[in-house]
């Protein structure tokens, strides 16, 4: 689903949802979509409040897909919205990509990885 780009804000940080190559998005049970403007904002939302029924989808930053957490992986890059630092790419692409939880694990008390 894509988010109404310039127009729905980020549930975690608030800010609009501009970017592509960094949106990410939540189905929650109840059939809600959550958008978020970095994959860290999502990484972290899901640490703080988890919920094993939820689905998470996050925007190829190389490409014009979304993926889901089975095909995703995220590479540092030293600019995103929030200043995460992390992108996120099609795990079979790039092999040395980290996966969900070494992520979260490199997303330190600043938000950025280490």
């Amino acid at each position: 689903m894509e988010p109404a780009w310039d127009r729905v804000a980020c549930a975690r940080c608030h800010m609009l949802v501009s970017d592509p190559a960094f949106a990410a998005q939540l189905h929650t049970p109840a059939g809600e979509v959550l958008f978020f403007d970095d994959p860290g904002c999502l990484l972290l939302q899901r640490a703080e409040a988890p919920d094993p029924e939820a689905r998470a989808f996050f925007h190829d930053s190389r490409g014009a897909r979304w993926l889901s957490e089975a095909e995703v992986g995220f590479v540092p890059v030293d600019e995103t919205p929030m200043g995460h630092g992390l992108a996120a790419v099609a795990r079979a692409d790039t092999p040395a990509a980290l996966g969900l939880e070494a992520a979260l694990t490199a997303l330190d008390g600043s938000g950025a990885p280490p």
